[in-house]
């Protein structure tokens, strides 16, 4: 009896091998969400939320690529299924979106002027 080998063949190509590569890395380098900024004194969603969006605007006008800081998911909740965009972020991510905070607070306004004097530092 005769057999046929199967022989999957991936339709991946280099480039797309790269664009996974270079995501994985990024994602490695996401190490904070929304609890993070919550912690830092943001108080509600709608202001991280136009934190992040403000700070992707602000990657991207100044030339760089806002998905090495931002990664952002659709999370399906088992409770109610609903589905809800969970966020990720790097440090310079978590930095940039206390720094485009929406509304000021005393810890918001303390870590800012921390993150100012440290930039600064000789």
């Amino acid at each position: 009896m005769d057999t046929l080998s199967i022989v999957k063949y991936s339709s991946t190509n280099q480039e797309s091998f790269m664009d996974a590569l270079q995501e994985y890395i990024n994602l490695k380098n996401m190490k904070y969400d929304f609890d993070d900024l919550f912690e830092a004194g943001f108080l509600n969603e709608d202001d991280i939320l136009k934190s992040i969006q403000d700070s992707i605007q602000w990657l991207e006008l100044s030339g760089q690529d806002s998905n090495r800081y931002f990664y952002s998911c659709l999370i399906n909740s088992q409770a109610d299924g609903s589905v809800f965009r969970y966020w990720k972020m790097s440090r310079e991510g978590l930095i940039s979106a206390i720094i485009h905070a929406p509304t000021l607070n005393p810890r918001l306004a303390k870590i800012r002027w921390n993150l100012l004097k440290s930039a600064f530092a000789k």
